[in-house]
């Protein structure tokens, strides 16, 4: 009887050891990368809803008059607004100007996060 308990104290330290040093090497997993976020403000050229892409045109050199076209992804996770209201896709329309932060994904496309409508006169 003592032997059966032995061996079985023993099974259980055995259990218990490799469980301890289980959880030390396990490599702490890294958080994901987290896209730097960049803001631009233009205008709306297009709003293409169904591929659920807007482009605008800005500025990238106010002394040489150079403005760039740039296209950014929409998505659900997309806030859209204008004033403190928010609103949908298909109330953008071209000629609006646009205050928008943006991420570049993995594949290299521009993603919206918030597009800011600016009021009139604004």
């Amino acid at each position: 009887m003592k032997k059966v308990l032995l061996v079985l104290l023993g099974i259980c330290a055995l259990v218990a050891a490799s469980y301890v040093f289980a959880q030390e090497a396990a490599a702490p997993t890294a958080a994901p990368a987290v896209a730097e976020s960049k803001t631009v403000t233009g205008e709306v050229v297009s709003v293409d809803t169904e591929k659920a892409v807007i482009t605008i045109k800005y500025v990238t050199d106010a002394a040489q008059n150079a403005t760039a076209e740039m296209a950014l992804s929409v998505n659900e996770g997309t806030t859209l607004g204008k004033g403190n209201v928010g609103i949908t896709m298909a109330e953008l329309k071209a000629g609006d100007k646009v205050e928008v932060e943006y991420t570049v994904d993995d594949t290299g496309a521009n993603v919206a996060g918030f597009v800011w409508v600016q009021e009139q006169g604004a």
